[in-house]
């Protein structure tokens, strides 16, 4: 579903129901349910059309390449890295912290991290997990995603895009001080 309609009904349902059922005691029920839907379609176009373009305006400000961005909320990137099974999850867990996060479950058996970031302005607290993959000896790959701790979160504000291309230099600028 496009992020305008969406954002466009969860905004003006709600005030449509609440405008509705404040005027209907004044005008009675057809002249607020007709009120209610006035006021909740002009108020939800125009918010999703304010909150979606800061949405998009932030992610476009973002310094990383434009194939790397997208508008969804839950992102996700693999990086391959030259380094053993319990280096790379060692690192992972060393970059985690380093960026501020805390680990709340991490788990060397599976290769997972489960974390989770602080809270700020644009955006609440967001669930960051790395896995690593073993593919052959001396070779593994490095699966980041982030997400929103809430799932009804529509926009980030380009947030989860941040942790995940964030996490993903920090893990290429070890492994490029491993080859040199």
């Amino acid at each position: 579903m496009n992020l305008y309609l969406k954002v466009f009904l969860a905004m003006s349902v709600p005030f449509a129901a609440m405008t509705g059922f404040i005027v209907s005691k004044d005008a009675g029920v057809a002249g607020g349910i007709a009120t209610g839907i006035a006021g909740g379609a002009a108020f939800g176009a125009l918010a999703s059309i304010i909150l979606v373009t800061l949405h998009n305006h932030a992610i476009a400000r973002l310094p990383f390449p434009p194939e790397d961005k997208n508008n969804s909320v839950k992102q996700m990137k693999s990086i391959f890295v030259d380094w053993d099974y319990e280096t790379a999850f060692t690192r992972c867990g060393q970059v985690i912290t380093d960026y501020g996060c805390r680990q709340i479950q991490p788990d060397p058996g599976h290769g997972t991290i489960i974390s989770k970031s602080k809270m700020d302005l644009f955006a609440a607290l967001q669930a960051i997990g790395m896995r690593v993959i073993e593919h052959e000896p001396g070779h593994c790959e490095i699966q980041i995603v982030s997400r929103p701790k809430m799932p009804t979160t529509l926009l980030d504000y380009g947030k989860n895009l941040k942790n995940v291309e964030e996490l993903a230099r920090r893990l290429r600028k070890y492994d490029e001080q491993d080859q040199d």
